[in-house]
């Protein structure tokens, strides 16, 4: 397999002894009002904390952000469209991982990951219009951050549930 690198299993999620678990992304009251009906997610706690930003440079130079999210202690699934452009079919220059960020801001510096490794599900090349089921891409990251903010727990469905269930996965 073309993933051997990535060493995924389906194990269980890791949740690191010095994070209690919690079920609201709410912490310290902060809310976004207005037209963004977001809620801002202030927790430091898991599994909020496995949530991170993607932070690109594509092939033209632009800067830009996506979500990501640990399911492995060095391993990120976030969408294709955030490492390829989707019109021009170019790989981003440069992509890291920030996780578990409030306000932006990251816990500590050190925390941040550079992208070493991608496997995408599509290069944009053989889909119709903006939408693709095949948009998915898994990032290897040069550090271990898993073991400090939790991974979640994945696993592979069948295409046949996939197909079954479209409305669940769109």
């Amino acid at each position: 397999s073309n993933l051997e690198a990535f060493n995924l299993d389906e194990s269980e999620p890791i949740l690191p002894e010095r994070l209690e678990q919690s079920e609201s992304p709410l912490e310290n009251g902060r809310l976004i009002f207005g037209e963004d009906n977001r809620v801002a997610v202030t927790s430091t706690q898991y599994p909020w904390s496995t949530v991170g930003r993607i932070q690109g440079i594509s092939a033209n130079g632009e800067g830009y952000i996506c979500t990501g999210a640990l399911i492995a202690s060095d391993v990120v699934i976030t969408n294709a469209h955030c490492v390829i452009d989707p019109e021009t079919h170019q790989w981003s220059r440069q992509v890291s991982f920030a996780p578990n960020l409030i306000d932006g801001r990251l816990q500590s510096q050190k925390d941040l990951a550079q992208v070493i490794e991608v496997k995408a599900g599509t290069d944009f090349r053989e889909t119709d219009g903006d939408f693709s089921p095949d948009d998915w891409a898994i990032l290897k990251l040069d550090k271990p951050l898993g073991f400090k903010y939790g991974t979640l727990r994945w696993r592979a469905l069948p295409a046949s549930f996939l197909s079954e269930n479209p409305k669940q996965f769109a």
